[in-house]
């Protein structure tokens, strides 16, 4: 919680957290009657205060949703830019993509920068040579062949839990995995405690970013269903990305 024009920044609850920050009248909406942060300030104070596999996620969902977009959160960045650990939003505005669809992908996109690995492309369908969607993964790094899958349980309690229907998805999966192979590409899966350390999914991508084939499939943008290569969203983040690359060696932050 922000505290406005108050001294103390410390209360003897355990639950609740108090600190103070300038917050011009521009950050503050109303709703229902009750004051707020507006959203790019909430998402550059969690960015600032919380573990950044949250901070990701909730830079994503705030873009996924459209209550933010990048400019604000540059102008936020901006405003920031002397506050206490703001340089640990760097990442995650660098990382954060809207395309994302659950913490889970966040936490997973979070965890593989943490051990190098390169940016995957969120939710990319992935087609065979005769336009057929074989599948859209959660990840697709084009350049090693690889697509990543998160897979969370409720990907597998569908359709009332029966053992049938989980059944059911799971051969759904199989077939799937099956249809990116054959295309040449490799496939990495992994389960929500492994996007909390990240080791595993880095050794699993390295264990196979070498070994694909001849990679036969083409790749479409699910935002705009074009080519990945004439994605808008693609060249925007990279320009994004360059931006902020050139700001950070300035070191105007």
């Amino acid at each position: 919680m922000t505290l406005m024009g108050d001294e103390r920044t410390l209360r003897a609850d355990s639950w609740r957290r108090f600190v103070r920050a300038a917050t011009p009248y521009a950050h503050v909406e109303i709703r229902d009657g009750v004051p707020r942060m507006i959203p790019a300030r909430t998402v550059l104070d969690c960015a600032r205060q919380l573990h950044p596999r949250d901070g990701l996620a909730i830079a994503d969902g705030a873009l996924r949703s459209g209550k933010v977009s990048y400019a604000d959160l540059l102008a936020m960045r901006r405003f920031q830019r002397r506050w206490p650990g703001v340089t640990r939003s760097n990442d995650i505005l660098m990382l954060a993509d809207g395309r994302r669809e659950n913490w889970l992908e966040s936490a997973s996109a979070w965890a593989a920068h943490r051990w190098g690995m390169p940016i995957g492309v969120p939710q990319v369908n992935v087609l065979d040579p005769d336009g057929r969607l074989v599948g859209r993964p959660d990840a697709l790094w084009a350049e090693e062949g690889v697509v990543g899958e998160a897979d969370g349980v409720q990907k597998y309690l569908l359709d009332g839990a029966t053992p049938d229907a989980v059944q059911a998805r799971l051969d759904q999966e199989k077939v799937r995995e099956e249809g990116f192979t054959e295309l040449g590409l490799q496939v990495v899966r992994w389960a929500p405690r492994d996007a909390i350390d990240g080791d595993e999914i880095q050794s699993r991508f390295m264990a196979v970013a070498d070994r694909s084939g001849r990679v036969q499939a083409q790749f479409m943008c699910s935002c705009c269903d074009r080519p990945l290569a004439d994605c808008a969203v693609e060249e925007h983040l990279r320009g994004w990305r360059r931006l902020l690359t050139e700001e950070f060696a300035r070191k105007v932050w």
